[in-house]
Order: structure tokens, then C-alpha cells, then sequence
């Protein structure tokens, strides 16, 4: 993907997100719910432990998580 792609996909997703803010995005059979602000704030946390770590644009990651 290039960089004018990358961006509008960026700005897509930015607008998403706002647009709905406060509906839910992800939920459980169980009950549990994420909205959208929940799903951006963990973005956001991952993007910043990222640029900490020294992760720059290109570098490949894997993220591998379960539910305890």
C-alpha cells in the first residue's frame, strides 16, 4: 500500500470512528460490549507502546493474544 493509500485509509477510519463514538462496534453473545471509543483508545495505547519500542512505519509486527 502506498503512502496516498495508506492516508485515505487513515482518514476513512479516523472518520469512522467519530461518527459513531459512542455505538457499540464489537459485542459478545455474553454481554459484553466495546464501542468505538474503546476499540480507538486501544489503538491509540498500542500506536504509542509501538513508537516506543522504536516500531517505524514498514516494520513488520505480530500480535498474539488471548482472553485469560
Amino acid at each position: 500500500m502506498n503512502g496516498m493509500e495508506y492516508n485515505k485509509l487513515g482518514a476513512m477510519y479516523t472518520e469512522v470512528f467519530r461518527k459513531f463514538w459512542d455505538q457499540n462496534l464489537f459485542s459478545d453473545y455474553g454481554g459484553s460490549e466495546l464501542k468505538y471509543k474503546d476499540v480507538a483508545q486501544s489503538i491509540q495505547t498500542l500506536k504509542l507502546i509501538f513508537e516506543k519500542a522504536g516500531v517505524q512505519p514498514g516494520d513488520k509486527i505480530a500480535i498474539y493474544g488471548r482472553k485469560g
